[in-house]
């Protein structure tokens, strides 16, 4: 569809819009006394905008509708990548993803496509020392850091710049742990029992906004509150305070849209159109699903609620805002999807409502913002300094008269990332895409090469697919004005989904396979392949001296995201004994390449092969600790052998306890090659390993390691 060069279209298309480009922001304070004021943001998880606007919002959740209408609400608020882990990233950065780099919840699972995130991840790049708490301290402020942090990879620290930090660790509402500075350095807290996880989290709210009153001096606070609920939760004592709420509205249907479980899929692109519509089982799921999230968000303005009444208590309701957010939406059975991670609006708009000083109240619009302009805006409020890197604009000016600017003429678009898979009611969903969303329209490329166009005005639900009915004219624009959101500077990037790790096992030819980006267009995936043992390269068909490239596959040329793949399968001869390399690099159309990926994996046309799928390596865990897996022999293994070591003693796992010298646990392999063990582990470090065994009994001789720490 387009012949010349994209960063030649770019340059004349920023030509045209160069008028409009923002100045280096300078904060500007206002509705305050000379005292600055006290910030709290309070980021929901999960929670979609459908379930805190309306009629419905103002019967349940009388705290929070209270605090709207005291303040202002706005309702065409979207999160830039509609993931907890990228989500939160972009919030404390006020940047999109595809500069902080955190893509995904998952970086070493395959949904991940290979790309990276995580708190380590966050760290590694310097970010604890340059994001919201940094900027908030510099402003003057005392920062807390209240509930759910970074999603994958924790790092049992105390970020430099959070004053306090209670972070939460995994899904569970009942049987959690808690990692804080209450004493220095840091420590673990085991919180057994009933204490919902909604109710310890009120509790360190309330002695932290106590505690800092006591003080007694004037430094002014900023609380960022991140509650699970109403976030599915990871243990079967489910995510209801069931003291208070396990019967609670038991007659709760999910509100009837056109876009739930859409009878017409034919115009759908993407992955997501070949999917099928609910079935009887998933229409159940989903309906107990709703009632248990409104259940769980019930707490949530319980939470709030006691927050208020202490800001009450101490004299500071007067002289604080406080922000209420989620980090996402939610699809419930909404375009055939569940989850987010999605390009609809469903999964990315997100409610937000503010209150506080020089605020009008009761007061609604729907100027399009993002979840990365909250951070800009708190900084702003705070008399603070926003940093050039921010990608978000602060909406500070709003709060104070949302009628200075017209809801349509706030900002022309935000961008919507997805990079991440999706699983969703037993079926993987490829989901990468990028979105265009404009006040009134949105348009998405997905990576597949499709393309998605919505009238937003006409059609709210986005039910009919318009993109084929567009000039070329249209299309072009759209494609342009998505381009001059992506940073012009960044190199295209890479990530494998196949292999998802090093030193993967294949029992025969591999497709190797991944996602890749550009700010522009993708130009070429290439990659190099190596025989570890004789340092030869693959030229395409045979193995050859010297430096070579092969050329992938991409689904979309041209595009700012693809899938790429390309099809190893030497003969019989040509197996290397030995690792295979594989270097991947991604070039724009311009010819340019970004940093290479690395991986390695190799070929075992014979032996029995295996995997372990949980716990991902260097995972951190609590609880009851779940493994699970594959294995494969000519068909199907006929059982695993299991072998567990403690790296404190070097000891080994028999069954019933843990012994000096080396034994392992066979486990029984079902009708799908799975294997799935549970145990309740020590606090400590292990090392997992699983052999598959055929039916002649032939051990696999090359498994898989994890390593993992049980918190």
């Amino acid at each position: 569809m387009f012949k010349s060069s994209w960063s030649a279209k770019f340059f004349a298309f920023t030509v045209v819009f160069v008028a409009v480009a923002l100045p280096v922001r300078q904060a500007v304070v206002f509705g305050q006394s000379a005292d600055k004021p006290n910030i709290i943001l309070i980021n929901l998880d999960d929670a979609n905008a459908e379930l805190l606007i309306g009629d419905v919002f103002e019967a349940r959740y009388r705290n929070m509708a209270r605090l709207a209408n005291r303040g202002h609400q706005f309702g065409n608020a979207h999160a830039t990548t509609p993931l907890c882990g990228p989500s939160r990233a972009c919030l404390l950065r006020g940047q999109y993803a595809h500069n902080t780099g955190v893509f995904v919840n998952e970086p070493k699972a395959a949904i991940g496509n290979g790309l990276t995130g995580g708190m380590k991840y966050y760290q590694n790049r310097g970010y604890f020392r340059n994001d919201l708490s940094t900027w908030m301290q510099s402003a003057g402020y005392r920062t807390m850091m209240v509930g759910k942090f970074l999603h994958a990879d924790f790092v049992a620290v105390v970020p430099p710049h959070w004053d306090d930090f209670y972070s939460y660790q995994g899904g569970k509402y009942y049987d959690y742990y808690r990692f804080s500075n209450r004493q220095p350095g840091g420590r673990w807290d085991q919180i057994k029992g009933n204490l919902y996880r909604s109710l310890s989290e009120t509790r360190d709210v309330m002695n932290l906004l106590q505690t800092h009153v006591d003080r007694d001096n004037d430094q002014p606070f900023f609380l960022f509150l991140n509650p699970l609920g109403p976030h599915h939760p990871s243990s079967n004592r489910g995510m209801v305070d069931v003291a208070r709420y396990e019967n609670l509205w038991n007659n709760a249907r999910i509100p009837y849209k056109p876009n739930f479980d859409e009878r017409d899929f034919s115009d759908k692109r993407g992955d997501l159109g070949t999917l099928s519509r609910l079935n009887g089982g998933a229409l159940d799921y989903v309906q107990n699903e709703y009632r248990d999230r409104l259940r769980a968000t019930m707490s949530i303005d319980d939470q709030i609620g006691a927050i208020e009444r202490k800001l009450e208590q101490l004299n500071l309701t007067d002289n604080t805002y406080i922000f209420v957010t989620s980090d996402n939406g939610f699809t419930l059975g909404h375009h055939r999807t569940l989850g987010k991670g999605f390009h609809y609006d469903r999964a990315s708009r997100i409610p937000l409502f503010v209150a506080g000083p020089g605020i009008s109240p009761g007061g609604r619009s729907d100027h399009l913002l993002a979840h990365i302009d909250i951070t800009p805006t708190i900084v702003e409020l705070a008399g603070g300094n926003i940093p050039g890197l921010v990608d978000g604009k602060s909406f500070a000016p709003l709060l104070k008269n949302p009628n200075s600017v017209r809801d349509e003429e706030w900002r022309s678009s935000i961008l919507i990332e997805n990079w991440e898979s999706r699983l969703m009611f037993g079926q993987e969903v490829y989901s990468a895409s990028n979105t265009l969303r404009r006040f009134s329209s949105a348009y998405t490329e997905h990576a597949n090469g499709d393309r998605e166009y919505y009238n937003l005005e006409r059609d709210p639900n986005q039910i009919r697919n318009n993109y084929d009915y567009l000039s070329d004219a249209s299309r072009m624009n759209l494609a342009l004005q998505l381009r001059s959101l992506k940073t012009p500077a960044r190199k295209p990037n890479v990530g494998y989904r196949v292999p998802s790790r090093n030193g993967q096992s294949f029992s025969s030819g591999v497709q190797l396979t991944g996602l890749v980006d550009d700010p522009f267009a993708v130009g070429a995936v290439r990659l190099s392949i190596q025989d570890r043992a004789t340092s030869k390269y693959w030229n395409g068909s045979r193995w050859v001296n010297g430096f070579r490239q092969v050329q992938a596959t991409l689904d979309d040329p041209e595009g700012t995201i693809s899938h790429w793949r390309y099809a190893f399968e030497p003969s019989v001869e040509d197996v290397p004994e030995d690792l295979v390399l594989v270097w991947a690099w991604g070039y724009d159309d311009d010819g340019n390449w970004g940093a290479a990926r690395h991986r390695s994996f190799r070929l075992n046309f014979d032996g029995p092969l295996s995997d372990i799928r949980l716990p991902r390596d260097n995972a951190q865990l609590t609880g009851p600790v779940t493994f699970q897996g594959t294995a494969f022999a000519s068909s199907i293994a006929s059982s695993v052998r299991f072998v567990l070591r403690r790296s404190s003693d070097r000891t080994f796992w028999n069954g019933t306890g843990f012994q000096s010298n080396w034994t392992f646990v066979s486990l029984p392999v079902d009708d799908l090659g799975a294997w799935k063990t549970q145990l309740d582990l020590p606090v400590g470090g292990y090392h997992a390993a699983c052999y598959a065994v055929d039916s002649e009994g032939v051990v696999e001789s090359k498994p898989q390691i994890v390593f993992f720490t049980s918190l």
